[in-house]
């Protein structure tokens, strides 16, 4: 199996993402510095947890790619305690998004 680093269009694609879990997390650490063309995408993260402490965290997001894109559909709208960080944000890619949908409206303690 390749590694990160070796593959060309790398994803990581999580669907209905645990909506009953209180304390859910995702980490990745050293996120592919050498793919193209890279995508985390996320659909339907836990609208139903209402103190998940929930968090993604990404560190060292390819600062090398070109064409990137974090999509997050459906963020928990009932959370109260949400965070998405992000360290070392590729700051040489020409083509990055941050693309949000749906975010917690309703959440007292967010942060991005």
């Amino acid at each position: 199996m390749k590694t990160l680093q070796e593959l060309d269009e790398a994803s990581l694609q999580i669907y209905g993402w645990s909506p009953a879990a209180e304390h859910m997390s995702l980490q990745i650490y050293g996120w592919s510095p050498a793919a193209e063309h890279m995508s985390l995408q996320i659909y339907g993260w836990s609208p139903a947890a209402e103190q998940g402490e929930m968090s993604l965290q990404v560190y060292g997001w390819s600062p090398a790619a070109e064409h990137m894109s974090l999509q997050i559909y459906g963020w928990s709208p009932a959370a109260e305690h949400m965070s998405l960080q992000i360290y070392g944000w590729s700051p040489a890619a020409e083509h990055m998004s941050l693309q949000i949908y749906g975010w917690s409206p309703a959440a007292e303690h967010m942060s991005l």
